[in-house]
């Protein structure tokens, strides 16, 4: 099994994706596969705004609270809602160390 995100294992010098201090982003994260995945982020915290399951409806989530961890259940999809207020280059990734040591794990610059 990989450990990858958006296809991709995690490469010291490359960043996946890039945004900019103090703008509200949106994020929709997806896990494709039969395991647990406690999705991590460095540098803010964030809020998990709805859920969908395989073949579900979106719901919305029925509190949102501030979060640094969330578990993205096997298929899952969340929508999770974050403002980077520090610029610099940041990680996310799955909280289990085997998982995030095998290449689940990508950087986020923000400027």
């Amino acid at each position: 099994m990989d450990f990858l995100i958006n296809g991709r294992a995690f490469a010291m010098d490359e960043v996946l994706f890039e945004g900019k201090a103090g703008e509200v982003e949106e994020w929709e994260v997806f896990n494709n596969s039969h395991m647990d995945h406690p999705f991590h982020v460095h540098g803010t915290h964030f809020q998990v705004l709805a859920s969908r399951q395989v073949d579900g409806e979106w719901t919305d989530s029925p509190w949102v609270a501030w979060k640094d961890t969330v578990n993205l259940a096997p298929y899952q999809r969340l929508r999770l809602r974050m403002v980077f207020q520090e610029p610099g280059d940041w990680l996310f990734h799955c909280h289990i160390i085997e998982h995030e040591e095998l290449g689940m794990m990508a950087t986020i610059r923000i400027r």
